[in-house]
């Protein structure tokens, strides 16, 4: 994994413990080296991180909150994998937010599945995690921070305060290097990502219903990069995913 991979994780990870703290249960959230675990002492092949609970019996519903936490983190304050929703966690958009997760939920690690499984309403659960990660972000960010090695460099060009705009970052970002039209290709960019996502899904649609689907998701995701960015994490991680994505077209 990269160091903004490992970032993600621990963002990931300290979405968990937060969430468990919220109940005083104790937990240890770690970003795991070559699948070893600090906590239990195990190898975990198959894990980039691990969040390890107080050995006492986690009633269903707060284990379902706290296995919620990790993916709603990851969702707000990371860079999130690309099977997830092409849009963050919101209010008016919560419900949508949690039936798509539930749609990939086999995607999820076999701990937050189960956790999240394990209590029968989902909806309730999911509410309840978003409330207390939206909550925390500062303490999630400075616990992911920690666990990283504390400071991240400066990767990409910074506006020098937030909010900033979407116009902003088309010049910052996406016209760095010489780009003639950043709105076209940050378009392509943002179709690109849901092309895949598509892919990946495999709905069956006629080619013209794909097409429309398509371009609908298009415009969504972009209208939401127009509303601009809140802070320096959501502007680095749209900054990150572009540049992998460059980087990939190479």
């Amino acid at each position: 994994m990269s160091s903004d991979d490992n970032y993600s994780v621990a963002i990931h990870e300290a979405g968990h413990s937060v969430a468990a703290s919220h109940w005083k249960i104790p937990s240890y959230p770690e970003v795991l080296r070559d699948g070893q675990s600090v906590a239990t002492q195990t190898a975990y092949p198959d894990y980039a991180g691990l969040c390890s609970y107080d050995g006492g019996l986690i009633p269903p519903f707060q284990f379902a909150v706290i296995s919620w936490s990790g993916m709603m983190a990851h969702c707000l304050f990371g860079d999130p994998p690309a099977w997830a929703p092409p849009f963050k966690p919101s209010a008016k958009l919560l419900r949508d937010w949690h039936g798509m997760i539930m749609q990939q939920i086999r995607r999820l690690s076999d701990g937050d599945r189960a956790g999240i499984l394990g209590c029968r309403d989902t909806w309730r659960s999911c509410k309840s995690a978003f409330r207390i990660v939206r909550s925390n972000q500062a303490r999630i960010v400075r616990l992911a921070k920690a666990m990283t090695g504390a400071r991240r460099e400066r990767a990409v060009s910074s506006p020098d305060k937030f909010p900033a705009t979407f116009a902003d970052f088309l010049q910052r970002i996406v016209a760095a290097g010489g780009v003639t039209d950043p709105e076209e290709k940050f378009r392509t960019f943002v179709r690109s990502g849901i092309e895949k996502f598509f892919a990946e899904k495999n709905l069956g649609l006629e080619p013209e219903q794909h097409r429309q689907a398509v371009e609908c998701w298009t415009a969504a995701r972009i209208a939401q990069y127009q509303r601009g960015f809140t802070g320096e994490d959501s502007w680095r991680s749209a900054a990150l995913t572009l540049r992998k994505w460059q980087t990939r077209q190479l």
